[in-house]
């Protein structure tokens, strides 16, 4: 369902093949095991338990739709300046984060040689690539966003440009416990 959606979606747009768009050179894919066909699906469940026994709408669908792609955008767009800044992680730390997360763990070991074993080649590095390219993206933010200044005045600026402010026309106060002096 989502890869046919959302290669309707890319024809609509005239997009060629099946990219949606492409960051820099590099194609964001819409096949139905996609970076972005996951994270359609993820918004999408995430849509569903929200609105409970009530339809989606084809709006909020595309919505749902541009969100993902969004998403993946952003990653995409971090992972290549975390390349060209060469962030890097090292293949030990990737190793021991895939076993902290109990990728091959059974409930007798934290790691089990079999089960590894049994899991196919392809599965293994596309389990190590996304905690890889996660653990980057980790450290993009940690060095580059969480250490970003920001004056009050451009605080402000933001906040009044972008009207965020709340208007309050009433407001409920409970005052039972509150001495009649108060």
């Amino acid at each position: 369902f989502v890869g046919s959606f959302a290669y309707q979606q890319a024809a609509q747009r005239g997009g060629g093949g099946n990219h949606l768009a492409v960051v820099n050179g590099q194609p964001i894919d819409a096949g139905s095991d996609s970076l972005f066909a996951n994270y359609y699906r993820q918004f999408y469940e995430q849509k569903r338990r929200d609105k409970g026994e009530e339809e989606i709408t084809e709006q909020e669908n595309r919505r749902l739709l541009r969100q993902a792609l969004d998403a993946v955008i952003q990653r995409t767009l971090i992972l290549q300046y975390a390349k060209r800044k060469g962030l890097e992680i090292s293949r030990n730390a990737v190793l021991a984060r895939i076993m902290q997360k109990g990728y091959y763990a059974t409930p007798d070991t934290s790691f089990d040689q079999e089960r590894y074993e049994a899991t196919p080649e392809s599965d293994r590095q596309r389990i190590y690539r996304q905690e890889r390219e996660q653990m980057i993206i980790e450290l993009f933010v940690d060095e580059f966003i969480s250490g970003a200044k920001i004056s009050d005045v451009e605080l402000s600026s933001f906040y009044r440009l972008n009207d965020y402010g709340k208007k309050i026309e009433y407001m409920f106060i409970r005052y039972d416990d509150v001495p009649e002096e108060q």
